[in-house]
């Protein structure tokens, strides 16, 4: 006969259980949200009805799931984290007041949607994260193999469909599955991975390189780097490459000149020939003029010229209103300025990054992802807004704070002095590297 403490033990494993399992379906559901906000290539009526459909289900389902949670589960609020979402409330507030055309309500799911994220524990937090993170690793891999199948012109089923934002059609998908790679017959073929263009996966791969590079596996790295080549993507390229610079410049003196030969490598690519035009054409996108990179090709000329007219007129300060540069298919900071101008979105920005830097607790990991962050919004802002940007950065914080404090009760729990001896024979000199003896790269 089984006593009731025994049942009672059952019934505490079967609970613990089943909140573990709802605690991990809640997280990759954020997960896979904040994926969708990189922008998937195939999730339109255009190309897979289906598909589209499927997503915008889990966008959805998303919120009330992570509402049931936070009642559930969480419900008292850290102030602290919650006082992250004082930038989005501005947003909002200039959606409403300050709009081009008048307020659609678009935006009220995503602030209740990163409001929820926001909301639940650090634990959870660093669960949505790793999620995130393992699926774009996954989707990196993946994404590699069928690059180079299509290269080798394996016949594994790739269909051409028209790239989706290219007027004239010199560009083409090659879609498998809901992979994508764009080629537009003279230059090279540019890996897309499920996203919609290369530099959404180039820069995505980037940012989490940046983020978990002390605490993330070599062959995590190597999939990172290699997805990002494959991208040919020139935001990619330089997140990767700026934050090696502060990585080695932070790390010792001794490596200076890796420091200055990743900076002058840079300087010199558009000037090399690399015997091959497809490769000399991506070089010159390195190309330093008198407008920034020539590779910057976030703006057209007619976006350009209504920025400067605004920019010479009283709207700088305030801004169109919201909406007004949807019609001109951009993707820059200066979309921001002209919708709200530099009174508008300067308060915004300078909130945000405050509570980012508050956020990241003085953990030097955290402050230069923040930097390589800061480098990626130059091209695409709205990560800013949405839930992507947010799982990322403050996603990111809870990761790698949590990654640095297991290493160091790893290293507590095998030292075989007392824990007293270790505090005061350890942490009062070397860095976290020489303490720890890790080997991150």
């Amino acid at each position: 006969m089984i006593s009731k403490s025994t049942n009672g033990i059952m019934l505490l494993k079967r609970n613990t259980t089943l909140s573990g399992t709802f605690e991990r379906i809640i997280a990759l559901l954020f997960a896979l949200r904040a994926i969708t906000y990189v922008w998937l290539a195939f999730a339109s009526d255009i190309y897979m009805p289906f598909y589209a459909t499927f997503v915008s289900a889990l966008r959805y389902i998303t919120i009330p799931a992570g509402l049931c949670y936070v009642i559930i589960k969480q419900r008292r609020a850290n102030v602290r984290d919650m006082a992250v979402l004082l930038p989005l409330f501005i947003y909002w507030f200039l959606l409403l007041f300050n709009t081009y055309g008048g307020y659609q309500g678009s935006y009220l799911h995503e602030l209740i949607s990163i409001g929820c994220f926001l909301w639940m524990n650090r634990d959870m937090k660093t669960k949505i994260f790793h999620y995130f993170y393992k699926t774009v690793v996954i989707i990196g891999s993946i994404s590699i193999i069928i690059y180079i199948a299509y290269l080798m012109k394996l016949p594994i089923g790739f269909e051409q469909l028209p790239f989706y934002n290219d007027g004239v059609q010199t560009s083409y998908y090659r879609r498998w599955a809901i992979f994508a790679i764009i080629d537009s017959g003279y230059s090279l073929p540019r890996l897309c991975g499920i996203f919609n263009e290369p530099g959404a996966l180039g820069t995505v791969c980037g940012l989490l390189f940046a983020a978990t590079f002390h605490y993330s596996k070599k062959w995590e790295k190597i999939i990172l780097i290699i997805t990002t080549v494959f991208s040919f993507s020139l935001a990619g390229y330089l997140l990767i490459v700026v934050y090696l610079i502060i990585y080695f410049a932070q790390k010792n003196w001794k490596y200076a000149f890796i420091v200055i030969g990743l900076a002058f490598f840079l300087v010199i690519i558009p000037n090399i020939d690399w015997h091959n035009n497809e490769i000399n054409n991506f070089a010159q996108r390195f190309s330093i003029t008198s407008q920034g990179l020539m590779g910057d090709n976030r703006t057209t000329t007619a976006f350009d010229s209504e920025f400067e007219n605004i920019i010479s007129s009283s709207d700088i300060w305030f801004g169109k209103g919201a909406t007004y540069t949807s019609g001109y298919g951009t993707s820059s900071y200066k979309n921001f300025i002209v919708q709200f101008g530099i009174i508008g979105f300067g308060l915004f920005f300078i909130i945000w990054l405050m509570t980012a830097i508050k956020s990241a607790s003085h953990n030097k990991d955290c402050l230069i992802l923040i930097i390589i962050f800061l480098i990626s919004l130059y091209q695409r802002p709205v990560t800013l807004i949405n839930t992507y940007g947010y799982v990322l950065i403050f996603g990111g914080f809870t990761w790698i704070i949590n990654e640095k404090q297991k290493q160091e009760n790893a290293y507590v729990n095998n030292t075989c002095y007392p824990l007293q001896m270790h505090k005061q024979s350890v942490w009062k000199e070397g860095n976290d590297e020489e303490r720890f003896n890790i080997k991150t790269f």
